[in-house]
């Protein structure tokens, strides 16, 4: 059928309907030409006919299209509108009155999302709480460990009196391999093992491993320090852990730490809720509905204050980039990553999503404990106070 020939078929039947609803004739027959291409013209069969229904009174239409009708097969009928209970003819066309659709992204912002109340002065005060319990937690511990250090027995060699003993088993090999390490060492070692088994969770116990997360709405305080030990994805989970194994000990090793192990936990610990805490505080400048249902995790906010410390302790190391030929300073690489960050937390990439804000305040922190002496301001203090705490119960 050509489309000359359509208002032979559908011209005729409308005159009534379209007089009542005050559309101009001109009008009339353009509309129903147009609808019956659009609605129709897909498709080679005609639609099955729909049974008939009770007729629906008209919703109002804002818009151009308020007075013109649309011609389907599936909606419900309606006949004249003076006489709605006089009965329909056989050729009579289904006649509604739509609604245009509303756009895309307003129907994704309009989606139904429930309304909670993101508390900002809590997190704060838990974690100013938390990190201050964690140094003195371990503070407490160096103490301990440096007065039980003086009062030990020297150590005298004894002569083995066996030379007929087997090669030691697997277990007693890692013990007396994990004894030779560093304190450091050990603290690297043990975050890398803290992390996967919480990685492990996710395929063990799903639902608990969710909790572990930071959700703002959720408003749970202790997720800021659960959080730091969560990753998305093993790829996640392996470029972090490798972070941690080259970064961790050489920091620890630096004049900053002194190869203290408690010290060098107590920093990466902290920094973990602190960076944690600057992405819960970045929904006060950004209001979208859907931020505070968006989950966070990593150690990747630690990592960068242990960066942050490295470049500042050896501004003249070179650093290097993985698939990349070639080779960094130390500092110029810091300057570099934190204009990438400070970029993404204010503009954002479409590429790649990250928690800009976290790794901002983990390298400013890291510089910052690095230039203000966090060992003779904050650390020393703490462990002389233990110690005279202790020398005198």
């Amino acid at each position: 059928m050509s489309l000359l020939g359509l208002h032979r078929t559908f011209a005729r039947p409308l005159p009534s309907v379209f007089r009542e609803l005050g559309l101009p004739p001109y009008r009339r027959l353009v509309y129903q030409l147009d609808t019956h291409v659009l609605t129709r013209g897909k498709h080679s069969t005609p639609q099955p006919r729909q049974p008939s229904r009770k007729a629906t009174p008209p919703r109002p239409v804002r818009g151009h299209d308020a007075a013109l009708p649309r011609v389907t097969g599936a909606i419900p009928q309606v006949n004249k509108l003076n006489n709605p209970g006089q009965q329909r003819r056989n050729n009579d066309p289904k006649v509604y009155f739509p609604t245009e659709p509303p756009p895309k992204e307003e129907a994704e912002e309009e989606e139904e999302l429930p309304r909670v109340r993101v508390r900002f002065l809590r997190p704060i005060v838990w974690s100013i709480g938390a990190s201050s319990c964690i140094y003195l937690l371990l503070s407490y511990l160096q103490a301990k460990s440096e007065l039980k250090a003086v009062t030990r027995q020297p150590y005298i060699p004894q002569i083995p009196q066996r030379f007929d003993r087997s090669p030691p088993g697997p277990i007693e090999l890692a013990t007396r391999i994990w004894s030779q390490q560093q304190p450091v060492d050990k603290v690297a070692v043990g975050l890398i093992g803290a992390n996967a088994v919480a990685h492990l969770g996710s395929f063990l116990a799903p639902r608990f491993w969710l909790l572990l997360w930071h959700t703002p709405a959720m408003n749970l305080n202790f997720t800021l320090f659960t959080s730091t030990f969560v990753h998305e994805g093993p790829m996640h989970l392996l470029f972090n852990m490798w972070a941690c194994f080259n970064f961790l000990p050489s920091t620890g090793k630096s004049p900053l730490f002194e190869g203290n192990a408690h010290h060098t936990l107590a920093f990466f610990l902290t920094t973990g809720i602190l960076s944690g805490l600057t992405e819960h505080l970045t929904l006060l400048f950004k209001k979208s509905p859907r931020l505070p249902f968006v989950r966070s995790g990593g150690a990747s906010g630690a990592l960068f204050a242990l960066l942050g410390v490295f470049c500042t302790q050896y501004p003249d190391a070179k650093l290097k980039v993985i698939l990349l030929p070639f080779q960094f300073d130390a500092m110029n690489f810091l300057y570099g990553i934190m204009l990438f960050d400070f970029y993404g937390m204010i503009r954002g990439f479409k590429f790649i999503n990250l928690g800009h804000a976290a790794h901002l305040s983990g390298a400013f922190i890291g510089i910052g404990y690095s230039w203000l002496d966090g060992k003779n301001a904050i650390w020393n203090p703490l462990v002389r106070f233990w110690k005279r705490r202790l020398q005198s119960a």
